[in-house]
């Protein structure tokens, strides 16, 4: 079905990203995230990689993904993933055509277009969300903001997908939240507050919208706790905060956020789980290259 002479005669006609270059060779006939379609790819990946008529340009904006083996094991990765990479962030074209440099900064712009929609879309929804808090004046005060996921890490989609808990269509990339209030907040606050996101929530589920909203509500004391990193979750969690952007709130909590990281050695851990990471996939395109190109 993927051949080099096949996938060289298709780009004659002009770069394509790799899900155009996909679906061209499979008719959209073989599902999505079985073993046929990462066979699929896989070798499409390796053609494209190794081939000296084809050039394969990718979105170079890697984050680190920590995931668990059944043994027990942390594996560090890096996101998006080959495929996922491939398909929806990379454009292959023939080398010497001058068409790629102009595929190329279309599928960046697209990128940048979203990027941008899902950062209003998510500054938009705060603030509704503030409006709607009990004394938010003093919420502000005492909490912070911050946008995490696709969002912070300007890796959004806009691919029609099914929502994991209901089942319902959603708009592409989850818009992603953390809310840290202040140690001395009171508990009523955070309560007022996490009922109106919960309203939210379930809104834009099921209202025209049609996004994802994720959602997570703490205070500093959590965040130290959670900064020792003694437990994949507290990892992850810490992992979030590192990579997340301030949108609003008190800049003061989020200075004292990044403190916490540094101070704890989060922040120096997650780095050096970056660099294992990237040390993976170096080695993951290796034994790929290896095992289709024998």
């Amino acid at each position: 079905m993927v051949s080099k002479p096949r996938v060289v005669s298709i780009l004659k006609h002009g770069p394509l990203k790799g899900r155009e270059l996909y679906n061209l060779l499979t008719d959209n006939k073989v599902p999505r995230l079985d073993d046929a379609f990462n066979e699929i790819v896989d070798e499409l990946w390796s053609i494209c990689k190794s081939s000296e008529k084809i050039e394969l340009r990718r979105i170079d904006n890697r984050y680190l993904r920590i995931d668990k083996e059944l043994r027990g094991n942390r594996v560090y990765r890096l996101s998006p993933s080959i495929q996922r990479e491939f398909m929806d962030y990379s454009v292959v074209g023939l080398k010497e055509d001058p068409r790629i440099d102009v595929a190329f900064a279309r599928m960046r712009e697209e990128l940048e277009r979203n990027n941008k929609r899902k950062w209003e879309v998510v500054d938009d929804v705060l603030r509704e969300i503030i409006g709607r808090t009990p004394q938010k004046d003093k919420v502000l005060k005492d909490c912070c903001f911050i946008v995490a996921g696709d969002v912070a890490l300007g890796m959004t989609n806009d691919l029609l997908r099914e929502c994991g808990s209901t089942g319902e269509l959603v708009k592409g990339s989850d818009l992603d939240v953390v809310v840290v209030f202040t140690d001395k907040s009171p508990k009523s606050e955070r309560e007022g507050l996490d009922r109106v996101f919960h309203k939210a929530k379930w809104d834009l589920l099921r209202g025209p919208a049609k996004e994802e909203l994720d959602y997570r509500i703490k205070d500093l004391a959590a965040v130290r706790r959670q900064a020792g990193m003694k437990n994949l979750d507290d990892t992850i969690a810490s992992k979030v905060l590192w990579e997340g952007k301030f949108l609003f709130g008190a800049k003061d909590v989020f200075g004292s956020i990044l403190e916490i990281l540094g101070e704890s050695g989060a922040t120096r851990k997650l780095q050096a789980y970056l660099a294992a990471a990237r040390a993976n996939r170096r080695l993951e395109e290796q034994e790929l290259l290896g095992r289709h190109l024998e």
